[in-house]
C-alpha cells in the first residue's frame, strides 16, 4: 500500500474512473507535494489524510463531480501553492483554512454552481497570481481582500450573474 510509502512526492491518479476515495492512507507520506485526482468520477473525497503536517503544494480535484469538498483538513498544508477543483459540481466552499496560506499561488473554482464566495479568507495570501472564478452562478463578489495580492496576474469573473463588485 501507498501507506509505507514515505519518501513518494507525487501521486497521480487522474484519468480514471474513482466515484470515491480515502486519503486516509496517505497520512505517512509527510513527503508527497503533487496530488492528482482530476478527470475520475469522484463524488467525494475522503481528506482526513491531511490532518497532520503535510508538505503538499499541489492539489488537483478538478473535473469531477464533487458536490462538496471538505477542505478543512488542509489547515496544516503551509506549503500550498496550487488549489485547483474547476469543472465540479460545488454549490459552496469554505476557504477559512487558505487563511495564511503566504505561498498560494493559483486557485481554481471556475466550472462549480458556486452561488457566493468569501474571499476574505485569502487577505493575506501575498503571494496569489491566479484566482479563477468564473463559469459559476456568483451575483456578488467583495475583492478588497486581496488588496495586499500585489503578485495578482489574473482575476477571472466572467460569466457569473454578478450584479455587484467591489474593488
Amino acid at each position: 500500500p501507498v501507506s509505507g510509502c514515505y519518501n513518494l512526492k507525487i501521486l497521480n491518479l487522474s484519468e480514471n474512473n474513482f466515484e470515491e476515495i480515502d486519503l486516509s492512507r496517505l497520512t505517512h507520506c509527510t513527503k508527497l507535494e503533487l496530488l492528482s485526482l482530476g478527470s475520475n468520477r469522484l463524488n467525494s473525497i475522503d481528506t482526513t489524510g491531511f490532518k497532520s503536517h503535510c508538505s503538499i503544494k499541489k492539489l488537483y480535484f478538478n473535473k469531477n463531480k464533487l458536490h462538496k469538498l471538505d477542505i478543512k483538513n488542509f489547515e496544516n498544508c503551509h506549503k500550498l501553492e496550487i488549489l485547483s477543483v474547476y469543472d465540479n459540481q460545488l454549490k459552496e466552499i469554505d476557504l477559512s483554512i487558505l487563511k495564511g496560506q503566504t505561498n498560494l499561488e493559483g486557485l481554481y473554482l471556475n466550472n462549480n454552481l458556486l452561488e457566493r464566495i468569501d474571499l476574505s479568507p485569502l487577505s493575506e495570501c501575498i503571494n496569489l497570481k491566479y484566482l479563477h472564478l468564473h463559469q459559476n452562478y456568483i451575483s456578488e463578489v467583495d475583492l478588497s481582500p486581496l488588496t495586499l495580492a500585489s503578485k495578482l496576474e489574473i482575476i477571472s469573473l466572467n460569466q457569473n450573474k454578478i450584479r455587484n463588485v467591489d474593488l
